[in-house]
């Protein structure tokens, strides 16, 4: 396999924001932590990092979700360690779309398991896990409803009215799993693959159940323990957070004043609320916002008074569901955290929380952005080297890798910067004399000059029109090939599953990512497959 890599700054796939971060240009009020380096934990007071956890509760409450799953002597000695003062948790987190969804929540799992094993290795006198934090409790059906593998959309549809997706009932994937059995057909790997997914999906009762079968499949031998946050248990120990957020809304003030600053400079990922929770029941996940004097839920009947939320939240904290701005406090102050592991956009609204982090006393980790991969299988490199095209050359827009295709191909290639220079000359040279003869003769003379450049112009453009004609070939299969590892411009890991390539590959294809991902490596990753 070849590997090779790209900046991030040069892909142009990350926001000026996270470039900005990596290459530790942020400076406002200097509040910003540059990206991670292994130094940085020299600086923490791990005491800090876990005084808000209940490492008892927490062990206990992860053992009971896992239930009657053969947890394997891995995680269950990680999970064991989670009691112990000198073990913390390296956590990435994402909803459970199903069947993992886009390839990036694989790379997400991956970049948090290396890293904990990095950590590990650099200091022996702690213990570093690596976790999956559910977010269960997440409405938006339609992000999770559906894969896209072998440029086919596979869809999950039913009726969700709003609930959170963790409690969907995962049998009823049965007809999507015989869809992807389909299209998979009947390999070695595909067979494989569709009795573990119909073990996992067919044979639990809820989609956050059938996740942690299938991720823990896949990665139990890393050690990686699975937290789903949808627990009264651990929101008993978020009650004091969610009740100030509604009463006094610092969150909203917190977040709206750095937003302010932030905003002169970058693209806001968050806009906080008044009120920064849902309301779940068997209605579904609704916002709550105040309404004069009443605490009302969306969509429902259902309102409170002051003195009634309070109780209500005191007696059943597991209805209420943090939104993005709350539930990365919620995650940490559960956790024994020192780097959270995320994708650009994640990165972007943890670092705007920052100020909140400190307002409730709770310690911020190191954040951590997630390994990026192109994946290119032998019949890709194979015909991009037929083009005369490399893997780093991908990172252009469509437009300029064709130009940069037809200027390699052709020795025809017109450019009339040279005569257009010429031109610009010949008619500023004779200006002077044309004034001298009749100043109102120089708007003819400039308008002359601008009609023959715009000549020069409309005639390169022509020339090249032609020459691209001679390559029209060429230049539509690079076309394809660039859709298929783009498509609609966007990356291959935000929108391939990674069935598709499981189903070549089989295991291999998370060891050879597990071989590679470093997410301290602050580089776009190409992974070529041998021809």
């Amino acid at each position: 396999m070849k590997i090779d890599a790209v900046p991030y700054v040069k892909t142009g796939f990350f926001s000026k924001l996270i470039v900005d971060f990596l290459e530790k240009k942020l400076d406002l009020n200097k509040k910003f932590r540059s990206d991670f380096q292994y130094s940085d934990l020299e600086d923490i007071n791990f005491v800090d990092v876990g005084q808000k956890t209940d490492r008892s509760l927490l062990k206990n409450v992860v053992l009971e979700q896992y239930g009657k799953i053969d947890l394997g002597q891995v995680v269950k000695g990680n999970i064991e360690a989670l009691e112990g003062q000198k073990t913390f948790t390296i956590t990435t987190a994402h909803q459970p779309n199903i069947f993992t969804g886009p390839l990036y929540f694989i790379y997400k799992i991956i970049s948090a398991i290396n890293l904990a094993e990095q950590l590990n290795k650099e200091f022996i006198d702690k213990h570093f896990v690596p976790v999956y934090w559910m977010g269960s409790e997440d409405h938006d059906f339609a992000e999770i409803n559906h894969i896209n593998t072998y440029g086919k959309r596979v869809e999950w549809n039913i009726d969700a009215q709003h609930k959170s997706v963790g409690k969907l009932n995962s049998k009823s994937l049965n007809l999507a799993i015989d869809e992807l059995e389909q299209i998979l057909g009947n390999g070695t790997h595909a067979r494989n693959i569709i009795a573990i997914l119909r073990k996992c999906y067919l044979e639990s009762t809820s989609l956050s159940q059938a996740t942690r079968k299938f991720v823990h499949h896949l990665f139990s031998k890393y050690g990686l323990v699975i937290i789903d946050g949808d627990d009264k248990k651990l929101k008993a120990k978020f009650k004091k957070i969610v009740l100030s957020d509604a009463f006094d809304n610092m969150s909203y003030d917190i977040v709206s004043k750095f937003n302010k600053v932030l905003g002169g400079m970058y693209h806001i990922q968050v806009s906080p609320r008044e009120i920064n929770s849902f309301y779940i029941n068997e209605n579904g996940r609704n916002r709550i916002v105040k309404s004069g004097e009443k605490y009302q839920v969306l969509n429902t009947e259902i309102s409170f008074s002051r003195e009634e939320f309070e109780n209500e939240v005191e007696q059943f904290p597991e209805r209420f569901s943090p939104n993005v701005v709350l539930r990365p406090l919620y995650q940490e102050m559960t956790l024994p955290n020192v780097a959270y592991v995320g994708g650009g956009g994640e990165l972007a609204y943890w670092l705007q929380l920052q100020d909140v982090f400190e307002y409730y006393d709770i310690p911020y980790p190191n954040l951590v952005l997630r390994s990026s991969v192109l994946w290119l299988d032998g019949r890709y490199r194979q015909k991009f080297s037929k083009l005369g095209i490399s893997a780093k050359d991908l990172f252009r827009s469509i437009d300029e890798l064709v130009k940069y295709y037809v200027d390699k191909h052709s020795d025809e290639n017109l450019d009339m910067q040279q005569a257009e220079k010429l031109v610009g000359d010949a008619f500023d040279s004779i200006r002077r004399d044309v004034v001298n003869i009749d100043p109102t003769l120089e708007s003819s003379l400039e308008a002359e000059k601008t009609r023959s450049l715009s000549s020069l112009k409309a005639l390169e453009g022509k020339a090249n029109k032609a020459i691209k004609r001679k390559h029209e070939e060429g230049i539509e299969q690079l076309k394809r090939l660039y859709n298929s590892l783009f498509p609609d411009n966007g990356l291959q890991e935000r929108h391939d599953n990674f069935l598709q390539y499981y189903n070549q590959y089989g295991d291999m294809f998370i060891e050879m990512l597990k071989q590679h991902l470093n997410p301290l490596q602050k580089e776009f990753l190409i992974l070529e497959e041998d021809c």
